[in-house]
């Protein structure tokens, strides 16, 4: 019958098609993150991208902090910023990952952030957490500094732009100052454990 010859050709387009991958990159030489870590990284194009903003934003020698961005830190390794990059993260197996990459590379430094140029931050998406973090990377700048930071959108949660009210006062408390608002500006890769989440659930 017609329809079972069009489930036949439905089925033979599905055979035909690669499978998706089972775990989409997440950062060349990186572990995998973890659920426990609230670690969603940005993908290459967004990394590259906030990078060559930073870039813009700075001047050849400027230091630049990257805290909690480990893409946007192999986005700096494989690019040619005559920038001085601080680089913070946990002391877990991305550090240490990232550690032995750029060893070689006088350009990156494990020190105390102080007197950046400009700041690269991408806190978890809870308040506490994320104000700690915004307020970290606003001192480590200097007058004049640029602090560049992923904020959860709107939709997030229900308390999400109650949240956002609450943090820009945080920020303002600090010394910082909201110069611009980017909606839908940052792609994240999905991990791996979320991956498996939704399509065990159909998604």
């Amino acid at each position: 019958n017609a329809g079972a010859g069009a489930d036949a050709k439905r089925l033979a387009a599905e055979a035909a098609t690669p499978p998706p991958p089972l775990v989409l990159a997440q950062g060349d030489g990186l572990a995998l993150p973890h659920p426990l870590d609230a670690e969603w990284r940005f993908d290459d194009v967004t990394a590259d991208a906030l990078l060559a903003r930073a870039v813009d934003l700075t001047q050849a020698g400027d230091a630049v902090l990257l805290l909690g961005v480990p893409t946007v830190v192999l986005a700096a390794a494989r690019s040619e910023a005559a920038r001085h990059f601080v680089v913070a993260c946990e002391d877990n197996v991305i550090g240490a990952a990232l550690d032995a990459r750029l060893a070689a590379d006088a350009r990156f430094v494990r020190a105390a952030p102080d007197g950046c140029a400009a700041a690269i931050v991408d806190p978890p998406w809870y308040p506490a957490v994320f104000d700690a973090l915004l307020t970290q990377a606003g001192a480590a700048c200097r007058e004049g500094g640029w602090v560049l930071v992923g904020a959860p959108s709107p939709g997030v949660r229900p308390t999400a732009a109650d949240e956002r009210v609450a943090s820009l006062a945080t920020a303002a408390a600090a010394g910082l100052s909201l110069v611009a608002d980017e909606r839908d500006a940052l792609a994240y890769r999905t991990p791996a454990f979320e991956l498996a989440a939704m399509r065990a659930s159909g998604v």
